[in-house]
């Protein structure tokens, strides 16, 4: 009896190389320096001025740890001669140790042969900028295709099958860095030295899970910023991203992991979402550390969701993140309001409730409304934030000294404006 043939799959090949020509002039230049700085470990690119400039002949600039100095132009053509290559040599002015010439078009043996002529040069074309992406780890690659050129570029040029599910620290702060908020994450971190330290435990080999937990308030996704920071700082080889909580996750979103360790945090892990579908794909990721950031109440179904997904107990840090010392209270207070309004501090502290969020909002009203702290509890726009984004905050979980939602919102309207003698 004959073998059943079965009729073999389409050949579709992805494209090759990447639509640059496409891109305007600002964002050719952007994305190269993007590539540079995902792909040159060590190194931080930036623009080296703007159009317009004396530029020495570059367009990039950047520098390594130890001094070393790397620099590009890049050269978003239709198309590039080995005349056009001869004028770049010759308008580079900038000492530097190393010269890089990327351009959007597909380079001539001609215009290559320019380039190796040259010391301290090397050209990167439209093939060399796209098999360099290509060879970027999957999370990196994944968001730079989606920026510059889109979802349909992403999918068709990567095979990535939906936007990504993992966020670097600076894209999941963004919104909360930006100090012109009322509540904003730019301030000073103090008195959580000690937090730090043990977290750091999650770098090496001593513990493979963590549970961080606190009242509503007290600072557990400021001290996640500030590790997140610390992190970036201390190991540029330990990669740390976070998960959104309230996006569904499948197991195909995790397919931009990196091969080797690194750190995947989920913020407010009480909010919902299934926590132990999260920790069973992650186990497949034995290079992964897991931390989780809750509420006291859910601590024990945090651990026993660790304890399903067969996260070893032992190798589980456990943080409790405790109130501010008075000290620590008062060095927060005094910065939030400022040098016009430092007289408030002692003020503002004895009515925040031992709420570091408490603080750092009122904070924020008395230095630019002028508001008495001790109507802060009064005062339309506090709650406003307080209920719009901390709704857990408002049902008695900050502090005893914190009213429910109910209180709050039916709390007397209005504020008088408290004017110092």
């Amino acid at each position: 009896m004959s073998a059943t043939r079965y009729p073999k799959p389409p050949v579709l090949t992805r494209p090759e190389l990447l639509p640059l020509k496409d891109l305007d002039w600002d964002d050719f230049e952007a994305f190269c320096c993007e590539l540079l700085n995902l792909s040159q470990s060590g190194f931080t690119f930036v623009n080296f001025g703007k159009r317009g400039d004396a530029q020495q002949g570059i367009d990039l600039l950047g520098k390594d740890e130890d001094g070393t100095c790397w620099v590009a132009q890049c050269k978003r053509v239709s198309e590039f001669t080995a005349n056009h290559a001869k004028e770049a040599l010759k308008a580079t002015v900038f000492t530097a140790n190393r010269y890089l010439l990327l351009i959007s078009d597909e380079a001539r043996a001609n215009v290559r042969n320019v380039i190796l002529a040259a010391p301290d040069w090397e050209l990167w074309d439209v093939r060399d900028i796209s098999r360099r992406v290509r060879e970027l780890p999957f999370y990196k690659s994944n968001r730079l295709i989606e920026q510059y050129f889109g979802t349909k570029w992403r999918e068709d040029f990567l095979g990535s099958q939906g936007p990504s599910a993992l966020f670097s620290p600076k894209e999941y702060f963004a919104r909360q860095l930006d100090s012109n908020r009322l509540f904003h994450h730019a301030w000073d971190c103090v008195g959580r030295e000690d937090l730090l330290d043990r977290l750091d435990s999650l770098l090496d080999q001593s513990h493979d899970s963590g549970v961080i937990w606190g009242r509503g308030g007290i600072g557990k996704t400021k001290l996640l910023y500030e590790w997140s920071r610390r992190v970036a700082e201390r190991d540029a080889n330990m990669p740390l991203f976070f998960i959104d909580p309230q996006r569904p996750l499948k197991e195909a979103a995790f397919q931009e992991l990196p091969p080797g360790p690194c750190v995947l945090v989920l913020d407010d892990a009480h909010l919902g979402g299934s926590v132990d579908s999260l920790l069973s794909m992650l186990r497949k990721h034995p290079g992964v550390r897991v931390l989780l950031s809750c509420r006291p109440e859910s601590r024990p179904a945090l651990r026993s969701c660790l304890s399903r997904a067969n996260f070893d107990r032992w190798k589980t840090l456990e943080l409790e993140v405790p109130p501010l010392s008075r000290a620590d209270s008062l060095s927060l207070a005094q910065q939030g309001l400022g040098e016009q309004w430092r007289h408030l501090a002692e003020k503002l502290t004895s009515v925040s409730a031992d709420s570091p969020l408490t603080m750092v909002l009122g904070a924020r009203l008395v230095s630019k409304h002028g508001a008495d702290p001790r109507l802060l509890s009064n005062h339309e726009e506090f709650k406003h934030q307080l209920i719009e984004r901390f709704e857990e905050i408002l049902h008695g979980t900050v502090s005893p000294g914190i009213a429910r939602r109910s209180q709050a919102v039916n709390a007397p309207r209005g504020c008088s404006p408290w004017h110092p003698a």
